[in-house]
């Protein structure tokens, strides 16, 4: 089971994303594309920005390509590790806020078990950690 981080608009309609905590691959193997897909343009930019730049710093000092690929692995490292955290953030500015942070097997999963909390607590059904009302 993994960790998800719930989000839900505040607005009329219902619209919720989960986000699950932890190293994001796709944002590991393709971070322009993988900010650009979730419509992140900050990000983006600062992502390319610092590529273009750490690029043309490290060949102008005498950077070879084995200086230059650990560069950018470290660089994809910590944009996987930190990409989920981005995207919340980005959520909450957007008029998102955190309601629940649950485990679940996948994002429908986390989704289903948000829902079936969501309902209880809005019944007055509360259970303990065993799963019954006493």
């Amino acid at each position: 089971m993994r960790i998800y981080r719930v989000y839900e608009t505040s607005n009329s309609e219902l619209d919720v994303v989960p986000i699950k905590e932890g190293f994001n691959w796709a944002a590991f193997l393709c971070p322009l594309l993988w900010a650009l897909f979730h419509r992140m343009w900050l990000l983006t930019l600062i992502i390319f920005m610092a590529s273009v730049c750490m690029g043309l710093l490290l060949t102008k000092f005498g950077g070879d390509e084995v200086v230059l690929f650990t560069v950018f692995m470290c660089m994809a490292i910590i944009i996987g590790w930190t990409a989920n955290d981005f995207r919340g953030y980005t959520l909450i500015n957007s008029g998102y806020r955190l309601v629940a942070i649950l485990l679940a097997n996948n994002m429908g999963g986390a989704i289903e078990r948000y829902a079936l909390e969501a309902s209880n607590l809005t019944t007055n059904k509360r259970y303990n950690r065993a799963g019954g009302p006493w």
